[in-house]
């Protein structure tokens, strides 16, 4: 039972050492990192689960640090090859006993590798330019953090705004539900109203969405630069946020239905705006700035 090891060669291979038990202080700092948005915050760093998000990871923008199998899985051919990319690139390889797995992994059925990954913070420099934007305020479910962030990503959004008191959007739900679109997007965490007063000096409108009452979301010009800001699941945007606001806009609904899941509807709203600037319009900067 043999994998590149970090430091060994690309080509080379050395024996796996005995499997960590739950009491490494590896596995340790593993669980703190999977389940404390503190220590994440902390420490830099979060856990990618699951062989594709590992592989993007590896494909992406980010720093891979660490690399870790269970223990069945070494000699699974996703696995050497993984680990033959980590000892490329000097990048530590462990394999983690059964019990060990179970203490770091918060999924039913957890997949068989996980990657340690450098947590980027980008500035409030990196709104620089953009001209569709997405602003969580108050989003408290890291599933749907990181589905928005999957949705900005696909719209081609410029950068995500996750304002404090937030889901952390590098939780290990949020990147899975991100499908690694926190490897790519700018996720600025940063203080709501700040924010906006920033895009408004660079002539961005500020639109906030609300269940009822606003402009129904195909009658709202999306055209210019525009950041959309998102409220909590159950009570949307906070009073003192959604009176700053330059426009509300609203998605229609039928059947009495009374809202949609804030994911869905920033899918909405993102894919109309979408349609009314050109599918091949983009939020980011472009390469001139």
């Amino acid at each position: 039972m043999s994998m590149p090891l970090a430091g060994t060669g690309a080509m080379e291979t050395e024996r796996v050492a005995q499997p960590l038990s739950p009491r490494n202080r590896t596995v340790h700092r593993l669980r703190d990192l999977s389940k404390s948005a503190s220590a994440r915050k902390e420490h830099g760093l979060f856990v990618a689960e699951g062989w594709k998000l590992v592989e993007l990871a590896f494909d992406s923008p980010v720093v891979v640090t660490g690399l870790y199998f269970h223990e069945n899985a070494v000699e699974d051919p996703s696995a050497l090859r993984l680990a033959g990319m980590a000892a490329a690139r000097s990048i530590p390889v462990c394999v983690l006993s059964e019990p060990a797995w179970k203490r770091v992994s918060d999924t039913m059925t957890p997949q068989p590798v996980l990657a340690l990954v450098s947590r980027p913070e980008p500035s409030m420099a990196a709104l620089d330019g953009v001209t569709f934007s997405i602003v969580c305020v108050d989003v408290r479910d890291p599933g749907n953090m990181g589905s928005v962030i999957r949705v900005a990503m696909a719209a081609g959004a410029g950068a995500v705004v996750v304002a404090p008191g937030c889901a952390d959007p590098y939780s290990t739900k949020a990147v899975r539900s991100s499908a690694g679109s926190v490897f790519g997007m700018p996720v600025v965490e940063a203080d709501a109203m700040e924010v906006m007063e920033r895009f408004r000096r660079d002539g961005t409108v500020v639109v906030g969405t609300i269940a009822t009452g606003g402009v129904p979301h195909t009658e709202y010009s999306f055209e210019g630069p525009f950041a959309l800001v998102l409220g909590n699941e159950g009570s949307g945007l906070p009073g003192n946020i959604a009176r700053h606001m330059d426009a509300m806009v609203t998605v229609p609904l039928a059947n009495e239905v009374e809202s949609l899941n804030v994911a869905t509807a920033c899918a909405v709203l993102c894919f109309e705006a979408v349609r009314q600037r050109g599918a091949c319009s983009s939020g980011a900067p472009s390469s001139g700035n």
